[in-house]
C-alpha cells in the first residue's frame, strides 16, 4: 500500500491510498505547535516543499527553519544531515530542545 501510494504522486501530493484525503488540506485542521527543520541540499523533500506544508498548518504555534549556511548553519543541510550529520548536534539538536521547552 505505501510503494502504491507514493507512486501515484504525478502532481506532488501526498494522499490517502485510496487518493481521497489530500494530507496538506487536511493540516489546515491540526491546532498543534509545530516545528519544521527543512534541509537547503534535501533533495528529497525540498525546502519549497516542507514550506508548503508548514503554511498548510491551522495551528497560529509553527516555525520553519531552514538548515542552511544562509541561516547561520556548519553548511547546507540534506534530509539525513539532520538527524545524523557532522554537525546536527550543534545545529539542529538545539533547536529542538529549545522549541520543546517552550512547547511541553
Amino acid at each position: 500500500g505505501e510503494i502504491r501510494q507514493f507512486s501515484a504522486l504525478p502532481d506532488g501530493e501526498f494522499r490517502s491510498t485510496d487518493g481521497q484525503i489530500l494530507y496538506r488540506e487536511a493540516l489546515e485542521e491540526i491546532d498543534l505547535p509545530m516545528l519544521f527543520i527543512a534541509g537547503r541540499a534535501d533533495r528529497i523533500v525540498a525546502a519549497d516543499m516542507v514550506r508548503t506544508y508548514h503554511d498548510s498548518l491551522g495551528t497560529m504555534n509553527k516555525k520553519f527553519v531552514v538548515a542552511s549556511v544562509t541561516n547561520g548553519f556548519h553548511g547546507d543541510y540534506g534530509l539525513l544531515d539532520l538527524g545524523i550529520g557532522n554537525h546536527a548536534e550543534e545545529d539542529v539538536f538545539p533547536l529542538i530542545r529549545t522549541w520543546l521547552e517552550i512547547w511541553p
